[in-house]
């Protein structure tokens, strides 16, 4: 991926882990923002995105990553607009599986993050290497 699209890829997924991310807001919803809400179920695939895309220089962007953020987001949709308002007792196990995923994508953000520090930061420095 180029270097343009590259920051481009990078800035849309910043864009919408803020959106999705602001404390406090799904306190006072309106009808028209629930959806937008509810698909924030996604939101740590999205986060896990962004780090790879931050992190891994041949990071490439693939159908399977949208997958996975469309099966979250139809989770959340599913459990906000029909488990929750049924009193449905798969709204719990649901919630939990959401949760759990969360916990597992940010932990694959840390690990990437963590397994790419030595080479990242560094653009354009040919010969320097980072100091311990």
């Amino acid at each position: 991926m180029g270097r343009s699209a590259r920051r481009r890829f990078c800035d849309r997924r910043g864009l919408l882990f803020a959106l999705c991310s602001k404390p406090g807001v799904t306190a006072h919803l309106d009808a028209w923002q629930a959806p937008i809400f509810a698909l924030c179920a996604g939101n740590s695939a999205v986060f896990w995105l962004f780090a790879r895309a931050v992190f891994d220089d041949g990071f490439e962007p693939r159908w399977r990553h949208a997958a996975v953020w469309g099966a979250l987001a139809g989770l959340g949709l599913l459990e906000f607009f029909v488990l929750v308002p049924a009193r449905s007792p798969l709204a719990v196990p649901v919630g939990v599986a959401l949760s759990l995923a969360s916990l597992g994508f940010a932990i694959l953000a840390v690990v990437q993050t963590i397994s790419g520090w030595r080479t990242d930061l560094i653009e354009g420095a040919a010969g320097l290497e980072p100091r311990l």
